[in-house]
């Protein structure tokens, strides 16, 4: 990942909130996913993102700076220092350890511009372990059950990514169980 003057800026691989925080810092709207036609050819969803038009690409680093409009000798040498990074299983610059088992070096070369946006609620409704609504003083309120981004507690302040479904579907299916219980024995 790239800033305007085509230079990593954060471990890439660094908790959402973290790298979130480090795009947003740039005050650039944004930055860029730098990628080779090796990186490309083992993520297929890029191909959804080049369909819809979020792919940028060139033949060269050259070509792809201009494209980006990021300093060409900057993405370079950031590239370079990637790749001996990777070839010496080492990224001193930002202590990234996974996700270094390929060099950039395979042309044509492709970028995707990336924001932050908010699309997860971290927080709200306090819940216990059968979905049900707890009280500013951990008190159940009977018949109220939550589930989804709308509970909090489960992550704490930062998610892994890809948890909010299985977080949705695992307490929404409790949420059922228990209003449905709540139900037979309140009619």
């Amino acid at each position: 990942m790239v800033n305007k003057a085509g230079k990593r800026f954060v471990n890439e691989l660094n908790t959402r909130k973290i790298v979130s925080s480090a795009i947003t810092g740039l005050n650039e709207d944004g930055a860029y996913l730098v990628f080779d036609s090796g990186v490309r050819a083992h993520f297929a969803a890029v191909e959804f993102y080049d369909h819809i038009g979020l792919v940028k690409e060139g033949s060269t680093l050259a070509d792809l700076a201009k494209e980006i409009d990021v300093d060409p000798e900057n993405l370079a040498a950031t590239v370079d220092e990637w790749n001996k990074a990777v070839e010496n299983h080492k990224d001193k610059e930002f202590g990234r350890t996974t996700g270094m088992d390929r060099e950039l070096n395979l042309g044509p070369y492709y970028a995707i511009h990336i924001h932050p946006a908010i699309h997860y609620t971290m927080g709200g409704i306090h819940i216990n372990t059968e979905t049900q609504v707890l009280d500013t003083n951990g008190n159940v309120i009977k018949g109220l059950y939550a589930a989804g981004e709308v509970s909090g507690g489960l992550h704490g302040n930062n998610r892994i990514g890809g948890n909010s479904v299985a977080e949705t579907v695992i307490f929404g299916r409790q949420a059922g169980i228990q209003m449905a219980k709540y139900a037979r024995e309140h009619k």
